[in-house]
């Protein structure tokens, strides 16, 4: 997957944003043990987006190595 600078900004901008919002979602919610269950949910996939563009992020810049060897 070759992404463009913007691209990346976004993916992480969306996690990001995600955080936010599981953390007003548990604050809202008057139900404390039900809103750490749902916070850890959500931050649990977080983390799983994370991993994930990280692993998207080391490819690319493989690839970019590999290009630039090339040359």
């Amino acid at each position: 997957m070759d992404l463009s600078r913007p691209e990346w900004e976004v993916l992480f901008a969306s996690v990001s944003a995600r955080l936010e919002q599981a953390v007003a979602a548990a604050e809202a919610d008057a139900r404390p043990a039900q809103a750490v269950r749902r916070m850890r949910v959500d931050v649990l996939e977080c983390v799983e987006a994370l991993r994930k563009l990280q692993i998207l992020l080391a490819h690319a810049r493989a690839g970019l190595r590999e290009s630039e060897a090339v040359r």
